[in-house]
């Protein structure tokens, strides 16, 4: 069969100004055209070629150039940086335009850069004389010698003379810290099991007696069925073999362990199956629950649990009384009030519980240490007596948003002050404020998490606003100050996974302090480690210490000698020589890669320094591999630093073994190597199926935007098949 070409264009790169767009007829500039054998995954041609069409720029106006982004981004050693401002367009006379710098958005919110620290405030006035299109002026960064992870600050163009519109009224300029502090993420904690899509992990919740991690997923790459999966894994990451992971069919939308091991879950709305009419209810291994089931500590349905509420309501949260009894708030999502019930821990109803009104769905319901129960609703705060009656002897301010609650009962909400800004505050246990705790301002979004240590201490996990993809890490001591034995620190790479009202559980707590991190995001990386989803961040790793650059924590096989930087994390004074050898991990020596030893030496006030390893190139289709570094200081303490790892991509493209399955549906399973990392080979694979070896079609693939991840992929339209074939090509 003659191969079939296609072609497509991608995006068109404008002569006037830098970045890729979408392209649109009327345009003048750069239009990238690849024309392609899908079957053979050959690319036939990738030049860019420039098309011609009639566009009015007369409307284009000002715009800051040197970027092919929507920001600039400079390292804080930088210094004096130019930054170039056009005039696009046909003036033909004079024309003027405003510049200054400033902190915060056009919203108000604060990319966390101080004037005079992080920049040398400048303003002024750039000229255009008739037919001029370029103007310049200096943007000074500085160096503070603090540990503060990426800062944001804006430039703004203002005040244009009538005639010449702005195009690009504030563009963000990201500046990188020199001094590192990169959040460890643990390189033994690996949880394997098959993910796809964007949405693959839907709930995790750690249980409060053993440690381990109860997680939601999709069923479709584990078994092959529609619904979802509730997983249990040991505290290293491993299945738990004690534990029968059920089959849910349909949507989990509240996941509560419980102190015995029992875990409870609140049917979502459930919108995957189209015959359920978004009703709240699911089946548990085929036994149908309404709005509420519980599961027993080896992961069969608790029989003798059952309960249902009225109508048209779905729980949004629960709280756990000692004596077992469960708060359930629920509501209609057609209005904005709630109702809350109790239940007996038999799932009976409660008649004898008597609760105000909700005025709004409830946003977390949280037993304080004596009994009673605090429940969150918008920007109340109210607190219940057992036999449901509201406590009058606790009267927080008003305008407030619960946060989390600490270990010793105190509560950490968001208040706004006096100026219009939002400080993280603590109340006492009767509703006041805290006086030994020093609110501090912070934006404090709904998409930020405080999380409270067992040591008094609180994290504050920030989602890059303005940056690459990933989160910032700061703690605060228990009385609110900042901690300096815990500089911030940047994540990168995923996204908080979510929350349950305003309780984040994207980011958890472990029993020795670490944290259980949960992004939305696959294929995925942290801090160039490749993580599906799930990884444990090493906080508490001793100092100083060193991590390997994202930028080449993943090289392909076939890059010969390859250089990996590593980074100095934490204060970089003082010159540091560390000694490094290649020991562990699953790449093989002699197969995979080189071994090798030697030395480096971070000089002072330096947080890089490179080695170099040689790579070999492995012509199998296996999986990727790892190798880890052993790093040691210098005599006489000869200190041993946490090892370092490096992935070493499989680039030949092909089906792992055992890669293919076919589920007892019909469905199959695939999982393909050689696709990793994604950057390289983006969108991914283009499959192919057929059920005689003649007719190919492209397979109706259960991804997300194309991507095929190392986790694997279902084919959804298998079952139509009886014989099922496939090949595998890159798609560029």
């Amino acid at each position: 069969m003659k191969p079939r070409r296609k072609f497509r264009f991608e995006s068109w790169q404008s002569a006037h100004h830098g970045g890729p767009k979408p392209w649109t007829p009327s345009q003048t500039g750069r239009l990238a055209l690849r024309l392609w054998y899908p079957a053979l995954g050959a690319l036939l041609a990738a030049a860019p070629v420039n098309l011609l069409a009639q566009t009015d720029h007369s409307d284009r106006g000002y715009w800051i150039a040197d970027t092919d982004s929507a920001m600039l981004a400079f390292d804080e050693r930088a210094g004096g940086v130019t930054v170039n401002v056009r005039r696009a367009g046909d003036y033909d006379f004079p024309s003027s335009v405003h510049y200054h710098l400033a902190t915060t958005d056009d919203s108000g919110f604060p990319g966390g850069t101080t004037a005079g620290l992080d920049f040398v405030p400048t303003e002024g006035t750039l000229d255009f004389g008739p037919g001029e299109t370029n103007q310049a002026f200096t943007l000074t960064i500085l160096d503070d010698g603090l540990i503060e992870g990426e800062e944001t600050l804006f430039i703004v163009l203002d005040q244009a003379s009538p005639g010449v519109g702005i195009r690009t009224p504030e563009v963000p300029v990201l500046i990188r810290d020199n001094e590192q502090n990169a959040v460890r993420v643990d390189p033994d904690f690996k949880p394997d099991w098959r993910l796809e899509g964007k949405r693959h992990l839907l709930l995790v919740a750690v249980q409060p007696t053993d440690g381990k991690i109860l997680l939601v997923t999709l069923a479709a790459p584990v078994t092959g069925e529609d619904g979802e999966l509730l997983l249990r894994l040991l505290p290293d990451g491993q299945p738990d073999p004690a534990w029968h992971t059920p089959a849910i069919n349909g949507t989990v939308g509240v996941l509560v362990p419980q102190a015995n091991g029992q875990v409870l879950i609140a049917a979502a709305r459930n919108y995957r199956l189209p015959d359920a009419a978004g009703d709240p209810s699911f089946s548990i291994n085929g036994v149908a629950r309404r709005h509420l089931a519980r599961l027993n500590g080896d992961g069969s349905l608790d029989a003798g649990f059952s309960m249902s509420l009225p109508a048209n309501l779905i729980v949004n949260c629960l709280g756990m009384q000692r004596d077992g009894q469960i708060l359930v708030a629920a509501g209609d999502f057609s209005s904005t009030s709630g109702t809350l019930f109790r239940t007996h821990a038999s799932g009976a109803l409660d008649t004898t519980f008597q609760p105000p009104a909700l005025r709004d769905l409830s946003a977390a319901i949280v037993e304080t240490p004596d009994g009673k129960m605090l429940v969150a609703q918008g920007f109340e705060l109210v607190r219940l007596n057992p036999d449901g009656s509201q406590d009058g002897q606790f009267q927080p301010p008003s305008d407030l948003r619960f946060r989390a609650i600490q270990p010793d009962g105190r509560l950490l909400v968001t208040v706004n002050s006096d100026d219009g800004t939002s400080l993280l505050a603590r109340l006492t246990a009767d509703g006041n404020l805290d006086s030994t705790f020093t609110p501090f301002n912070h934006p404090m979004s709904i998409s930020d998490a405080v999380v409270p240590a067992a040591n008094g201490k609180i994290w504050i996990v920030e989602t890059a606003a303005y940056s690459t993809r990933g989160v910032r890490f700061s703690r605060r001591n228990a009385d609110g100050s900042n901690d300096p034995t815990w500089s911030p620190a940047f994540l990168e790479g995923g996204y908080l996974l979510g929350f349950m009202g305003e309780k984040c559980f994207g980011v958890l707590e472990l029993a020795d302090g670490d944290l259980l991190f949960a992004s939305t995001t696959t294929p995925g990386q942290l801090n160039g480690q490749p993580r599906l989803g799930l990884a444990r961040l090493s906080v508490n790793a001793p100092a100083p210490r060193f991590e390997v650059d994202p930028s080449c924590a993943i090289v392909p096989e076939n890059r010969g000698r390859v250089p990996i930087t590593l980074l100095r994390c934490g204060a970089n004074a003082e010159s540091i020589t560390v000694a490094w050898q290649t020991e562990g991990g699953s790449a093989k020596p002699g197969v995979d890669y080189v071994p090798a030893s030697g030395a480096i030496t971070f000089p002072p006030n330096e947080s890089v320094a490179a080695l170099e390893l040689d790579v070999l190139d492995n012509p199998l289709p296996d999986e990727d591999r790892t190798v880890r570094l052993r790093l040691q200081g210098p005599p006489p303490a000869s200190q041993e630093y946490p090892p370092v790892e490096i992935t070493i991509a499989n680039d030949e493209l092909g089906f792992l073994p055992g890669g293919i399955k076919r589920f007892p549906n019909g469905r199959v399973w695939l999982r393909p190597t050689g696709l990793w990392p994604p950057q390289a080979l983006w969108p991914g694979a283009n499959v192919e199926t057929s059920a005689n070896l003649q007719d190919w079609i492209e397979a109706d693939l259960a991804t997300y935007s194309g991507w095929i991840g190392p986790g694997g992929t279902t084919d959804l339209t298998a079952p139509s098949s009886a014989v099922r074939f496939y090949r595998l090509g890159k798609r560029q």
